[in-house]
């Protein structure tokens, strides 16, 4: 868990799990967007690519400027664009798909890892684990920022609740983050929600 007071911005490396999920995707980039945010993002190259592979599979029919939309999006985002590391099978985690992941947030000097790959966070988190940073799962990392930051998120949450009903007639944003693995954030956004202004 990020401290509650902190002395600089978080670097926050961000994986392709992460950016793939178009409400998980949304949230981290429109956290990070907000005045007085408490972290900066980071990525990769190879997660970028990861990121557009892994869409082009689940929409081979998709125009390519929509996928180079969400790729400039992405990158107008980040703090930083790690290019240049050297993945070492010495220290690696358990899946070597992921080798790149922990080379690139070594060379940012991460703080956290946001990911939702259980593997590598069983890894990292593993006794005797030497990783630079700590790496956190959406739900946990949105909770976070809604207990040491709610202002934030309010202001997030009501630009997405502007930005959906447009295009519902009822938006459940607290169903789509069940849906992307955060039901934590989610019980908490209907509490936000139901609460009186």
């Amino acid at each position: 868990m990020p401290p509650n007071s902190l002395p600089a911005p978080l670097t926050i490396f961000v994986d392709a799990n992460v950016l793939f999920s178009r409400t998980l995707r949304d949230w981290t980039i429109m956290l990070s967007l907000e005045d007085g945010a408490p972290f900066n993002l980071h990525t990769s190259e190879d997660v970028l690519a990861e990121v557009c592979y892994r869409y082009r599979r689940k929409r081979p029919t998709a125009p390519g400027r929509l996928i180079a939309a969400i790729r400039s999006r992405i990158v107008d985002s980040l703090g930083g664009l790690v290019t240049d590391y050297t993945p070492d099978p010495s220290n690696r985690p358990t899946d070597l798909n992921d080798l790149h992941v922990h080379a690139a947030a070594c060379v940012c000097a991460a703080d956290f890892v946001l990911t939702d790959d259980r593997a590598f966070e069983t890894w990292a988190l593993a006794p005797g684990s030497d990783t630079p940073y700590q790496p956190i799962r959406p739900d946990l990392f949105f909770m976070w920022m809604l207990t040491c930051f709610p202002g934030i998120v309010v202001s997030v949450y009501g630009q997405q609740l502007a930005y959906w009903a447009q295009r519902e007639p009822v938006p459940d944003l607290p169903a789509r983050l069940r849906q992307a693995g955060c039901p934590r954030f989610a019980t908490q956004l209907n509490r936000l929600s139901a609460t009186p202004q």
